[in-house]
């Protein structure tokens, strides 16, 4: 039973959620976040990074997969975060 509700809580979670948790797990500033992601080769800035969040703007594929590289996460996770959108 309590494995069951944990996975409705990660089905729940929308992509802003989800990018806001995995930099909040790490401690790290909206900065500290456009530096890593430049040094696997992204260059954003930090008002990019805090409109994911707030999902004002949604990341484009390539970046989905920088993010996945950075927080180690399965881009298919977060694909399918975005994918349930209507753009």
């Amino acid at each position: 039973m309590e494995q069951a509700k944990e996975e409705l809580k990660v089905e729940k979670r929308t992509l802003e959620e989800m990018l806001k948790n995995l930099r909040e797990e790490k401690h790290w500033t909206y900065m500290q976040v456009v530096e890593e992601l430049g040094k696997i080769g992204l260059m954003v800035d930090e008002k990019k990074v805090r409109k994911w969040e707030i999902g004002l703007e949604y990341p484009e594929i390539n970046e989905i997969y920088k993010l996945s590289e950075m927080y180690f996460v399965a881009s298919e996770n977060v694909r399918g975060l975005v994918s349930s959108f209507s753009f």
